[in-house]
């Protein structure tokens, strides 16, 4: 991948969903225990970084002048399903089998199979078979994960102005949980006005943008790479 020099890269993890994708329980013995996944994770950073790229967050690189790059120090990178992106405020339109729509506080997703797919958009229907709406909790929680995730830092200032909050009493339980995080040194600041992510914590920012996921346990920091 380095001698072909692409512009971008997303290096992220082999999805194991056996309850999803049953033929995924043939080779489970063959996938390799966490501590060698979160190597093979490191020795990626460790590689594209020697060559240039930068590390935006997560799982993706990009070349310095990028536009990733720029909206990520000036504060203005997103995340949406396919990755970072520098397309804040777009509504993300899904079409093709088992696709997700992400229209203002709207989800939605297609048919997961091929006939139904085909059967709905034949007859000139929305091929979609299940939505959520988020509740206003949810808008807020996604915020501050957005900022976890794209800024590597979580602006209470911001998130007070922004939904009317005081931050310390709403995520109360959350800045508790986050009280080991900031012991292992993977973020510094809990109880200040922007708690940041520190270098070792961008490595597991997926487990503490976690800790704000009212839909997700907490998570072992290394099966969060």
């Amino acid at each position: 991948m380095l001698k072909l020099s692409p512009d971008r890269l997303a290096v992220f993890s082999y999805a194991h969903v056996p309850a999803l994708k049953h033929q995924q329980k043939s080779f489970e013995k063959y996938l390799p225990p966490e501590t060698e996944k979160l190597q093979l994770f490191l020795d990626a950073i460790q590689r594209l970084t020697s060559a240039g790229y930068e590390h935006i967050g997560m799982d993706h690189f990009a070349r310095p002048g990028d536009p990733l790059v720029m909206a990520r120090d000036t504060g203005s990178l997103h995340r949406n399903f396919q990755g970072y992106t520098t397309h804040a405020e777009a509504d993300l339109l899904g079409f093709g089998v088992s696709a997700i729509s992400h229209i203002g506080t709207t989800f939605t997703q297609n048919y997961r199979e091929l006939k139904l797919w085909e059967d709905e958009t034949g007859s000139g229907r929305f091929p979609v078979f299940r939505g959520y709406i988020q509740t206003k909790d949810d808008v807020i929680r996604a915020a501050v994960i957005e900022d976890c995730l794209s800024n590597g830092r979580i602006t209470k200032d911001e998130i007070e102005k922004r939904f009317g909050i005081r931050f310390d009493d709403y995520f109360r339980p959350e800045l508790m949980r986050l009280h080991e995080m900031e012991r292992d040194g993977l973020v510094e600041g809990r109880m200040s006005r922007t708690i940041h992510i520190t270098p070792a914590g961008r490595i597991f920012v997926r487990a503490v943008a976690q800790t704000f996921d009212a839909f997700e346990p907490a998570t072992v920091a290394s099966k969060a790479v």
